[in-house]
């Protein structure tokens, strides 16, 4: 589990601890744990990018956001630039992750995009893939679906 550590010197903790004699640990907010999803979706994308990175494509950028929509991954391979949605589950039992792409997160990523076109001058080829990760066990597979959707 991964924690966002608050800096608080010895000294400054017992002034604290002195001043509120019910303050805990937990309300002086000395860590933040991470959701598990989150936590998940995270490692996916570190596997995208690195898979995408031994395919030969250029990590842009990573989360990339306009608004409330946002990109997990903007890479570039000769004359395409590429906006990349990563899936991923540990379960298979409601189906595939690449199914969750709907046509509302569609919409949202054509939107993020169109604007990071607009933004950057881009001229050339785009395309829309979806990047899937299936998490076993203590491996993982990845599935790439290049121009998945537009």
């Amino acid at each position: 589990m991964s924690f966002e550590f608050l800096a608080l010197s010895n000294e400054l903790r017992e002034k604290l601890t002195a001043h509120c004699s019910k303050l805990t640990a937990h309300s002086l907010k000395l860590y933040k744990p991470m959701a598990e999803h989150l936590e998940t979706g995270k490692k996916a994308e570190d596997i995208a990018a690195e898979y995408l990175i031994g395919k030969g494509y250029q990590i842009l950028h990573r989360n990339y956001r306009y608004g409330r929509a946002e990109i997990d991954l903007i890479v570039r391979k000769g004359i395409f630039l590429v906006f990349v949605e990563v899936k991923s589950l540990s379960n298979l039992k409601y189906g595939m992750p690449e199914i969750g792409v709907n046509k509302h997160k569609v919409a949202m990523v054509t939107k993020a995009a169109d604007f990071y076109v607009y933004k950057n001058n881009w001229h050339q080829q785009i395309r829309f893939d979806i990047v899937a990760v299936i998490f076993k066990n203590n491996t993982y597979e990845v599935s790439h679906f290049e121009d998945a959707f537009y």
